[in-house]
């Protein structure tokens, strides 16, 4: 593992990835997406998506863990506490 490549890697995808607009209708459709994959891969997972202390989706999909919930409630913490993605 190169950490000082993945920071590079994560700074890149902040300068790039961007919405030019995002609604509840853009989170239905990434979250529905991401879930329809992970379906797709018979994955246990979790998803949130949250704007401004407002969650527009959040699902499971069966094999998920009740640690995942509480693992994303803490990244969004994080997230909260200094603006921006965490490593």
């Amino acid at each position: 593992m190169n950490v000082e490549r993945d920071m590079d890697l994560v700074a890149e995808q902040e300068r790039t990835l961007r919405f030019d607009t995002f609604s509840a209708d853009t989170a239905w459709a990434i979250g529905s997406a991401l879930r329809a994959d992970a379906l797709a891969r018979n994955a246990g997972m979790t998803f949130e998506i949250q704007i401004a202390g407002r969650t527009l989706f959040l699902a499971s999909t069966d094999g998920a863990k009740a640690e995942h919930a509480d693992w994303i409630r803490r990244k969004r913490n994080v997230v909260m506490k200094f603006g921006r993605s965490s490593y």
